[in-house]
């Protein structure tokens, strides 16, 4: 009777000062590739015979297929808006990167975001200078350059 009664006792007072009790999650993901495309109009006039949209459309699908092996490729559209997986009709009238990139930043925080691979012609009409904006992610940042050479 002794002996149960200290077992009780003691199990009660175990769990009366609630003990700590630690446990470790450990979760490998692959690092997240975000490539960012501009859908805006302005990219209609970097359409030429050298380099038509269907073969940048095409492009930028391979870019995403041969990614995808090592990363965790995220495909976005911005221009009026931001859109997971776009269907890129280039028919938005603007193109806010700061949108884009504190979009981004509230997405992806605390999570591995490798880097951001932005394919634009770089013209902003809304928004702050992407360059200021960019610095609050401190990730790199690739640009895939479209349009006018000048």
């Amino acid at each position: 009777m002794a002996v149960s009664r200290f077992f009780i006792i003691s199990l009660l007072c175990f769990f009366l000062l609630s003990p700590l009790l630690k446990t470790a999650f450990r979760e490998i993901e692959k690092p997240i590739i975000v490539i960012a495309v501009d859908n805006s109009s302005s990219i209609h006039y970097s359409d030429t015979i050298k380099y038509p949209l269907r073969k940048y459309k095409e492009d930028l699908n391979q870019l995403r297929e041969s990614l995808t092996k090592d990363f965790d490729v995220r495909f976005v559209g911005f221009g009026n808006g931001i859109f997971e997986n776009p269907d890129l009709k280039f028919n938005d009238k603007a193109s806010d990167y700061s949108e884009l990139i504190n979009d981004l930043e509230l997405k992806y925080s605390g999570r591995n975001l490798g880097a951001i691979i932005v394919a634009g012609d770089g013209i902003y009409n809304n928004g702050s200078n992407p360059v200021y904006a960019a610095e609050k992610l401190r990730i790199p940042f690739y640009t895939i350059a479209l349009g006018d050479t000048t």
